[in-house]
């Protein structure tokens, strides 16, 4: 009996091993693939970029600052903010004045449909009609700092490949170690790879054709959805459409977290991934068993009874992976050093053991947020609960924040 269940559990180390440095690996060659040359002025299609907004952002100044100054000939921006009392509106005026430039268009969305999130009913409006000429929709969240070529890097795989979507994807390198930051940037390593593997788009850098944005199927999925790129992205690969992932569209996130928004965080991205994409069951089987991988030492501790030579296995496959994933940090920081961008290496002794207990923390998190995820039937997100599942597969049940608004300002 113990032979057979130390066969089976080598069986499983290895399988799991393997597949990890694989999607690693894949995100390594994706990321130090050559760089077609960025499409020049006269190339650039009339772009419009989309921002909803909800609440404040800790960098939403500084990134509107950054995206109205592209290196873009001809793009407008429209932002849709969620209501007129939105506190999104004082950053408006700290980045634009009271009078925004000329290639700024801010709206409020007019409604919110209710077998979506509140997002999606802002992307609904913002391209309900699009400028004369538009050729490509381009989005981002209130958390992007685009650099200066962030939109002539969108817009390059789909004028000059043909591709239907363009991604990036964000990487998460806290400016201060702690618990709840360190786990999502154990979380955010995995994320990466697997998201580009699985062609899952990030709706913070997403570009998409302006007939596909436009097609009434494509926006009848998003009346239905709880994120947008998982339900643009899905919509493409149906349609038969490449999606590109320019490798320099890595955008730097360094915004603090605790263990519980950390939870919450990885919850949310979970349950869009169920709701709008056919890689669901691969991305939760990955999360399940990956999970099991990373605890083996703790049931080794608990008295799991198998072979001396599976915990050399294990050693052997831990080694391997960590070897993968530094070949993986290493790529992405030449992308960061073609922009100056330089990443925090962490070096004091309480950064190192951050990093250890967060490894021993994130598979237990992960894995009942797989498991959440999957039988999930109410979330919030910023102050709207929906319900998950069932037909329609989205629906609004109420939104606190119009609660909050209406008590504050009720007749005494």
């Amino acid at each position: 009996m113990p032979e057979l269940l130390s066969t089976c559990v080598a069986a499983c180390l290895v399988l799991m091993f393997g597949w990890q440095c694989y999607v690693v690996l894949y995100g390594v060659r994706r990321l130090r693939r050559p760089l077609s040359p960025l499409i020049e002025d006269h190339e650039a299609p009339r772009v419009l970029v989309v921002l909803c907004l909800r609440g404040g952002d800790p960098f939403l100044s500084r990134s509107l600052k950054l995206l109205i100054n592209q290196d873009y000939p001809e793009f407008l921006l429209r932002i849709v903010v969620d209501s007129a009392a939105d506190n999104a509106h004082r950053y408006l005026r700290e980045a634009f004045g009271e009078t925004p430039p000329a290639h700024v268009e801010i709206c409020i969305a007019e409604d919110h449909h209710p077998t979506c999130s509140y997002k999606m009913s802002a992307i609904l409006h913002g391209t309900k009609s699009l400028p004369e000429g538009t050729a490509l929709v381009a989005f981002m969240d209130g958390d992007t700092v685009p650099h200066s070529t962030w939109l002539r890097e969108l817009a390059t795989p789909i004028v000059r490949d043909g591709a239907g979507v363009s991604m990036g994807n964000r990487w998460y390198v806290p400016q201060t170690p702690s618990l709840g930051t360190m786990c999502r940037f154990l979380w955010n390593c995995s994320a990466v790879p697997v998201m580009t593997l699985l062609d899952i788009p990030w709706g913070g850098t997403m570009a998409v054709r302006a007939d596909l944005i436009q097609d009434e199927e494509c926006r009848r999925r998003i009346r239905h959805a709880y994120g947008e790129d998982t339900t643009i992205g899905q919509f493409a690969k149906d349609r038969g459409e490449q999606i590109a992932f320019p490798p320099t569209l890595l955008i730097l996130n360094q915004e603090d977290i605790s263990v519980r928004q950390f939870f919450t965080f990885d919850l949310r991205q979970l349950v869009a991934v169920r709701v709008s994409h056919r890689g669901w069951p691969l991305l939760a089987t990955f999360g399940l068993t990956s999970t099991f991988v990373m605890s083996y030492p703790v049931w080794r501790i608990f008295g799991l009874n198998v072979a001396w030579w599976v915990d050399v296995l294990f050693v052997f496959g831990f080694l391997l992976t960590r070897w993968a994933g530094a070949g993986l940090g290493t790529a992405v920081r030449s992308v960061f050093a073609t922009r100056g961008e330089k990443i925090n290496v962490w070096s004091q002794p309480r950064s190192l053991q951050f990093a250890v207990l967060s490894g021993l923390l994130i598979a237990p998190l992960h894995f009942i947020a797989v498991l959440r995820a999957w039988t999930l039937r109410h979330i919030s997100w910023r102050g709207v609960h929906y319900r998950i599942g069932g037909n329609p597969p989205v629906q609004v049940e109420r939104d606190d924040w119009v609660t909050d608004h209406r008590t504050k300002h009720a007749p005494a």
